[in-house]
């Protein structure tokens, strides 16, 4: 009988923690959507929503989700400002040039980040974008970039 016991309540914790949630998402909602520069879908873009309404990199397409503390968990609902940056780093040598070079001492060429937004994008001082999460969330939030 202590056996059949203990198997219930060990089965009963091992339900019970399954179940709980973390709790920092507590008041989270679901909010997603689309990326556009000049009308166009931006893919690989780093979106963040001052101040900590969590942040989110745009897909292939321009879709995004916004994560607080993971894999698109959404935010708390409320108004946040935004910025948005898409670079590469363009690298004149290849990995093989670079480990030549220095093994023989010679000067590294420095790599080039290029920009593929207006700088103003950047910095949430002057890129004048707002989104307002509504108290159930949103999923069909539009970024709308132009030059």
């Amino acid at each position: 009988m202590l056996r059949f016991f203990l198997i219930i309540i060990t089965l009963f914790s091992v339900v019970s923690c399954s179940q709980q949630r973390d709790p920092r998402s507590a008041g989270l909602v679901p909010a997603a959507g689309v990326v556009l520069y000049n009308g166009q879908t931006v893919a690989d873009a780093s979106i963040v929503f001052h101040s900590d309404g969590g942040s989110a990199i745009s897909g292939a397409n321009g879709a995004f989700a916004i994560n607080m503390y993971g894999n698109g968990d959404g935010t708390r609902p409320g108004e946040y400002r935004v910025s948005v940056i898409k670079e590469t780093v363009e690298s004149p040598v290849t990995g093989d040039e670079l480990v030549r070079l220095e093994r023989e001492g010679k000067p590294i060429p420095r790599s080039k980040v290029i920009s593929h937004l207006p700088s103003k994008y950047r910095n949430v001082e002057t890129s004048g974008l707002v989104v307002t999460i509504p108290p159930k969330g949103a999923k069909d939030l539009r970024i709308e970039l132009n030059d």
